[in-house]
């Protein structure tokens, strides 16, 4: 095995075993205690699925705001990678509103030039209000 895998495998166990120590901590365990055995198996199913050890704390994080007991790994995982879709989405949609905040300004820049007595404040209110609208939502 190479250094690089021993690493990523330490790494992935030692995150794991910290999830699973904070959440102990705070939700219901049903006399279920964070050892090694437990740990493993987190890890096995980990790696089963693919589940990406940066989602590992957020989802940790998740649990212990929002639910009441330790999840099961696949109920864990279902909800890190619907969390990350979820972030995935949210980066987008931003990404998008800034683009056509670029592109409105761009516009009143250009009908600025081209007739300066026009108030810029009130195109730009114009343009909110067709965003608003739904005439220039998001189409991809």
């Amino acid at each position: 095995m190479s250094e690089l895998a021993k690493v990523e495998k330490g790494d992935l166990k030692r995150a794991t075993a910290q999830a699973l120590i904070v959440m102990a901590q705070t939700l219901k365990t049903f006399g279920r205690s964070v050892e090694a055995p437990m740990v493993d198996g987190w890890v096995m199913a980990f790696k089963c699925r693919g589940f990406p050890i940066d989602l590992i704390e957020p989802t940790c994080a998740w649990f212990c705001c929002h639910a009441e007991e330790i999840p099961t790994p696949g109920v864990f995982m279902d909800r890190g990678f619907e969390l990350h879709h979820q972030r995935k989405e949210q980066a987008r949609h931003e990404a998008h509103m800034r683009q056509i905040k670029e592109e409105d300004e761009a516009k009143v820049l250009a009908l600025r030039e081209k007739y300066p007595e026009i108030d810029p404040d009130y195109v730009r209110s114009l343009l909110s209000r067709t965003l608003a609208l739904g005439s220039r939502e998001d189409k991809s």
